[in-house]
């Protein structure tokens, strides 16, 4: 069985590849790469589930899924480094986060959760690009995001005072 799920995979995968072949000429073509996927996800919506949502019966981390993908992953860091002039840290960055996209909207476009037109894609993936472009050239990076925390609840006083007792 592993081996007819592996089969079907690497052909997956060339179908995938079909897709991004059509890029080449684009630029930013980091930005065409993920709108591409996109469109591979509504085309062949059970293909994308093949190649991109494969169950891991134990999970795997973030990092361990790239070793999974890693030639899609070297060649889109390769787009990045050439598209943005970014370091290592930053081509990570916008990776994680490309997947995200590529995965959120990918699965909502795939199962008819809803459609994305080409030009909302556009807008959206290209505030999102924009705004991590400018945060990583901030050199704001290595910064640490605060962490949610619960708010302290205000104490009320033991003894209420009324109008008149105050004033």
């Amino acid at each position: 069985m592993d081996e007819l799920k592996d089969l079907v995979c690497h052909k997956d995968a060339d179908v995938l590849a079909g897709y991004l072949a059509k890029t080449e000429n684009y630029s930013p073509l980091y930005k065409q790469v993920i709108i591409k996927t996109i469109r591979f996800a509504v085309d062949h919506p059970n293909l994308f589930h093949l190649v991109f949502l494969m169950e891991n019966h134990n999970g795997i981390n973030f990092e361990k899924l790239t070793i999974v993908y890693k030639d899609v992953i070297d060649r889109y860091y390769g787009i990045l480094k050439n598209d943005c002039q970014l370091s290592d840290s930053g081509v990570r960055m916008i990776y994680k986060h490309s997947c995200v996209y590529v995965y959120g909207i990918g699965s909502m476009c795939a199962f008819r959760v809803c459609t994305f037109i080409d030009e909302q894609l556009n807008d959206t993936l290209g505030e999102v690009f924009n705004a991590m472009l400018m945060y990583i050239k901030a050199g704001k990076l290595n910064e640490k995001i605060p962490v949610p925390v619960m708010k302290k609840e205000k104490k009320k006083p033991i003894i209420q005072m009324t109008n008149a007792e105050q004033g």
